[in-house]
């Protein structure tokens, strides 16, 4: 009768004790896996040279514009004397300087435009014509640029560059005006002129300083 009861009790102890071992293995897991954390995090804080910031996020920060006057200090001599003659293009067309556009065009030239296509044609169409300025029609007009792109290279050049056109006062539109340049007898003269027409182009086109507009007069 006390044999079951003998067998019962060394049966609970065994168990017993498998429990008391199997907590005991994982406290000592958990403890090594502490260690573990705390040993990283101490070589992390270790790498970090005393005093140094808080390591955050890079964040994308806009980078302001240059004034004109820093990006015009920063031009070669060549891109300058370029810049002059497209100065003197936008004072051609606000003054009908007929004369003036011939003197600083090369002859034979083109102007090439893309504009939107007349309704109820969708798209753009772009049309090529020679430089003619003895059939150029004066009125009330006034172009200006700014930000201009110039890439030079021996005596010839590209200049890439947004504009605004108003006429009778008011905008017409904006686009970008490409010109190709041709340096002859140590002068820049324009040879192609090549312009987009945007009607709805100058919300994202136009510069927000308007000192960076030229010409300035």
């Amino acid at each position: 009768m006390n044999i079951p009861r003998l067998a019962s009790a060394s049966t609970g102890s065994g168990i017993g004790s498998f429990v008391s071992l199997t907590r005991f293995g994982i406290v000592i897991v958990a403890l090594a896996v502490a260690l573990m954390a705390s040993a990283r995090v101490a070589a992390q804080a270790a790498s970090i040279p005393s005093g140094s910031p808080t390591v955050q996020e890079p964040r994308a920060s806009p980078s302001p514009s240059a004034p004109a006057s820093s990006v015009a200090e920063t031009r070669s001599p060549e891109e300058q004397a370029i810049l002059a003659v497209v100065d003197q293009f936008m004072t051609g067309i606000s003054t009908n300087d007929f004369a003036l556009l011939a003197r600083i065009r090369l002859e034979n030239s083109l102007n090439i435009v893309e504009r939107p296509a007349a309704p109820p044609t969708p798209g753009m169409v772009i049309t090529r014509r020679p430089f003619n300025p003895e059939g150029s029609k004066p009125g009330v007009f006034k172009e200006r640029y700014w930000d201009p792109l110039v890439h030079v290279r021996g005596g010839l050049a590209i200049v890439w560059t947004p504009y605004e056109f108003w006429r009778d006062g008011e905008t017409s539109h904006c686009g970008i005006d490409v010109f190709e340049m041709v340096k002859e007898q140590g002068i820049w003269k324009i040879g192609n002129a090549m312009w987009t027409v945007e009607p709805d182009g100058c919300p994202s086109l136009r510069p927000s300083d308007p000192s960076r507009l030229r010409p300035t007069r």
